[in-house]
């Protein structure tokens, strides 16, 4: 799977999340910040884009068994991801107030707000 880090992208496709925007809205979103040629072909177009369970929104192509029938966009690498879990929690805590104000400002470029604290269920389903 071919993955895209792009902060700035992750964060607003976060919005978009939030606010309940469609898969091929999301999808498109993904032109506004990156030229075509660097964004992996969908064989067959768009299936449907799921929320990864680690910072990724991962867009599935309509084609089943094809090499490249996915995606993901992520804020920075897990490795990246995981020494800034590492740092937000010896300065805060886990249990802190601040942890998570923290985490969505670091690691998915996110001003804080309490809209972005859950994920969507109704249209994630995890």
């Amino acid at each position: 799977m071919d993955i895209i880090l792009h902060k700035e992208l992750y964060a607003q496709l976060r919005r978009m999340e939030v606010d309940g925007a469609s898969d091929r809205k999301m999808y498109s979103e993904i032109f506004k910040f990156l030229p075509q040629a660097d964004v992996p072909k969908l064989c067959g177009g768009l299936k449907y884009v799921q929320r990864g369970a680690f910072y990724a929104f991962v867009f599935q192509s309509n084609v089943e068994n094809y090499k490249s029938n996915m995606f993901s966009v992520m804020p920075m690498s897990e490795a990246d991801i995981w020494e800034k879990l590492r740092s937000i929690k010896e300065r805060h805590g886990v249990n802190n107030s601040n942890y998570k104000k923290a985490e969505m400002e670091e690691i998915e470029g996110l001003e804080y707000n309490k809209k972005y604290d859950n994920v969507p269920e109704q249209k994630w389903g995890f």
